[in-house]
């Protein structure tokens, strides 16, 4: 209807209310029939000029809505039934209609005319928005702003079809049709835990079954599909398509062509459920067969590419993922490239790209993306290690973990962790590093993360083997080939093979556990391939010296993985732990203003204490005088740390305990407790005893409060599990540490109260 009749409509109304003449007189005056402007009237009275302005008015040709009825009965029961049988089927029961009329029944149904270039997981964002949908979702809007909640829900039944919108959201359930709990469930996702989600999801299938609903029970079923692939539960998720295949083959002797899309996301969810559970010949197979069907479409939706590209992520095909990201970026739109941004830099990581990949995180921004904060923090430990840089690595990797959201818990853990062991293997302390990887294995297991416990079970040889640890496969993943190769001693075969496959990150993190090949290679002159930096770290070179401090109690130091038997007041032993703290790797530094104030802020010649405190240090540590030196850098004079690796139990601490808080956030206590217990195992007394320097004294406070919190919220968890026993052990062995400590001590009856 154009603007002059519209406003026209509006100006006999208003020209009707705001006067006192009849309706007859006003309807006279507009060249209108009386009985039109009366219908005018009463459509302003209900919903504004919203309701009157709006366009829609039902066809006279309408079919009858019994053959409506009997046509979208048809597909609910027969989803894959096609427009030329439904027309046929019709026909024998004598209801005439030709082929457009059954195309647009089901357009009006959601069940064909979609918009093509917008496929996705949510069939409410790709279906046709019709005219009669857009009047009746403003007469709801209009009627929740007015309170009417009862009324909205009345209207938005009685449309056919319904795209992606707010309102159903604000509509409580028992006042919707079930069409309509169809369309609400996708947008639910994320608005409530992820197993009450797949409770409701399964509910909502059932009653869908019993109603004869089988192509809304398909698309419920597909998002439950998806559901269980982000809860990583590929047992079921199997269950679930391989019931969902059968509801699209109820119709035996046709195959329609509007559930192309919901086959091959179908597949490909198949292949990634296979891949998990190490069925990697069928998952590729799948693969396979999911690209043919791609290359017989004229025009493929960017969902349906960048599925294939996650199905080869997942297959860890990455250069294969990485040309069909390349396709998307080619061909689509700003915000679309801006949504695949975070996809796309985890292959450029994983395939060891990391110029490119600081490229390219500087040209879009992701800062609203679902989980950016924890990926990247991810990339930049891994690329922090890279660096030479293990202490920042290590920082970068338990950031993710506090950032991650509970759904990318699972694979952050074992990500994060492996980065962690990395970090500390490259220090030269593999025991340490082994040991992490140790207490990562019953998380793998627990959450069924068969891949990555195929390649630990590698690394860390005989020592997690045994009967039902991995599923029987008839092929593997090529992480796990690299690893066998790494493993054989076969080092140019595997950098050739990782470069090939896209693998240049894992084997990087494989290199520092197996270190003699790296060794043999460069005592030999030959290219390690490796960058300069991880070259340099103390696993490869060892010529720089590790000194792992332990402050946590009774000062205590190794160097290279041997105690040192050392006696240096306790100002020498504050100034070590200082200068461990500010500058743990080789290249950084401490303004030296900042060390003279802190350690003597009244001395006439602090810089004479200082050389002497120097002097002192590098002899009770045996290291050379030039690796820890007073210098000039850009006009500032400095404590420069020249080549000596620091590491700390109170970082140790730390990162046990962001272990713990990450496996208690992903509802795994046994694991989560043990995390505890091994970081309060590393207390074992007051730290700085005896330091009186300013920055010694702001940090044991600072310690403690940490190490109190910890304890009374480990307390509370152990007394809500009723596990009493290991909440008393911990008590204990504080006592031990902490009778010395009047502060500490108040804390064992603090924790006594709670478990009383």
């Amino acid at each position: 209807m154009d603007n002059k009749r519209l406003k026209q409509r509006l100006a006999a109304v208003r020209a009707y209310l705001n006067s006192k003449e009849s309706l007859r007189t006003t309807a006279t005056r507009f060249h209108i029939n009386y009985r039109t402007l009366f219908k005018w009237v009463q459509l302003y009275r209900q919903g504004g000029e919203k309701r009157l302005l709006a366009s829609y008015k039902k066809p006279w040709n309408r079919m009858t809505q019994a053959a409506e009825r009997e046509i979208v009965r048809l597909k609910e029961e027969c989803p894959d039934i096609t427009i030329r049988a439904a027309r046929d089927r019709l026909l024998d029961k004598g209801i005439r209609v030709s082929q457009k009329g059954v195309w647009g029944v089901w357009r009006r149904y959601g069940y064909a005319g979609y918009k093509k270039k917008e496929i996705s997981t949510d069939f409410t964002k790709y279906s046709a928005l019709t005219e009669e949908a857009t009047a009746k979702l403003e007469q709801a809007k209009q009627l929740l702003a007015d309170g009417k909640l009862q009324d909205a829900a009345m209207i938005l039944n009685s449309v056919p079809s319904l795209p992606s919108n707010e309102l159903l959201i604000r509509i409580p359930d028992h006042m919707l049709s079930l069409s309509r709990h169809v369309e609400k469930i996708g947008a639910l996702f994320g608005t409530m835990p992820l197993s009450q989600y797949l409770k409701k999801l399964q509910s909502l299938y059932e009653k869908l079954k019993q109603a004869h609903m089988y192509y809304s029970a398909l698309r419920v079923g597909f998002i439950e599909v998806l559901a269980l692939e982000w809860s990583y539960r590929p047992q079921a998720q199997l269950e679930r398509i391989g019931e969902l295949k059968k509801l699209l083959t109820k119709c035996k002797e046709c195959s329609s062509y509007t559930l192309f899309d919901v086959r091959y996301m179908l597949l490909v969810s198949e292949a990634i459920a296979c891949a998990e559970l190490m069925q990697l010949n069928k998952a590729r197979t799948i693969a396979r067969t999911c690209q043919r069907m791609l290359a017989h479409r004229r025009h493929v939706p960017i969902k349906l590419m960048y599925d294939l590209g996650a199905l080869y992520s997942y297959l860890e095909e990455y250069q294969k993922a990485l040309r069909w990201m390349w396709k998307i970026f080619k061909t689509s739109d700003p915000e679309t490239k801006k949504q695949l941004a975070l996809p796309y830099a985890g292959l450029l990581y994983t395939s060891g790209q990391y110029d490119e990949l600081k490229r390219f995180l500087k040209s879009v921004d992701i800062t609203d993306q679902r989980g950016h904060r924890a990926r990247l923090f991810t990339f930049n430990a891994h690329m922090q290690l890279m660096k030479g840089r293990p202490q920042q690595a290590i920082d970068s990797a338990t950031h993710a973990l506090i950032h991650a959201r509970k759904d990318e818990l699972t694979r952050l853990i074992s990500l994060a962790s492996v980065t962690i062991a990395c970090a500390y293997s490259s220090m030269g302390e593999t025991k340490k590093a082994r040991d992490i990887l140790r207490r990562l294995i019953p998380h793998l297991k627990e959450r069924k993360l068969f891949k990555d416990l195929a390649w630990l079970t590698i690394i860390l040889g005989q020592e997690v083997t045994g009967k039902g640890e991995v599923p029987t496969t008839d092929s593997t993943y090529p992480s796990v080939v690299l690893a066998r190769h790494m493993n054989k001693g076969e080092y140019v075969r595997a950098y050739n093979y990782a470069k090939r496959k896209g693998l240049l990150s894992p084997f990087y993190r494989y290199t520092f556990f197996f270190p003699d090949t790296v060794i043999s290679r460069l005592e030999k002159g030959k290219p390690t391939y490796l960058p300069r930096a991880v070259r340099m770290l103390p696993l490869f070179n060892h010529k720089n010296p590790v000194i792992h401090i332990k402050f946590m109690g009774r000062f205590v130091v190794h160097k290279n993985q041997v105690y040192l038997r050392m006696k240096m007041p306790p100002k020498h032993n504050a100034f070590l732990t200082h200068f461990a703290f500010r500058a743990s790797i080789p290249g950084s530094a401490i303004p030296l203003q900042q060390v003279l104030h802190n350690f003597w802020p009244r001395a006439q010649n602090p810089a004479r204490n200082l050389s002497h405190l120097l002097f002192d240090i590098k002899k009770a540590l045996k290291i050379p005088h030039h690796l820890i030196t007073v210098t000039t850098q850009r006009g500032m004079r400095v404590v420069l740390n020249r080549g000596i690796y620091f590491a700390l139990d109170y970082h140790e601490f730390e990162e046990a305990l962001v272990r713990a808080h990450a496996l208690l956030r992903a509802d795994m206590w046994e694991l989560a407790r043990k995390e505890y217990v091994h970081a309060f195992g590393l207390w074992r007394g007051a730290p700085f005893k005896r330091m009186y320097d300013a920055w010694s004294d702001d940090f044991r406070n600072v310690a403690m409060n940490r190490f109190e919190r910890e304890v009374i919220e480990f307390a509370k968890q152990c007394v809500q599990r009723k596990d009493y026993k290991t909440v008393r052990h911990i008590l204990k062995r504080i006592e031990k540490a902490i009778s010395d400590n009047p502060k500490l001590f108040s804390l064992k009856s603090k924790a006594a109260t709670i478990v009383d």
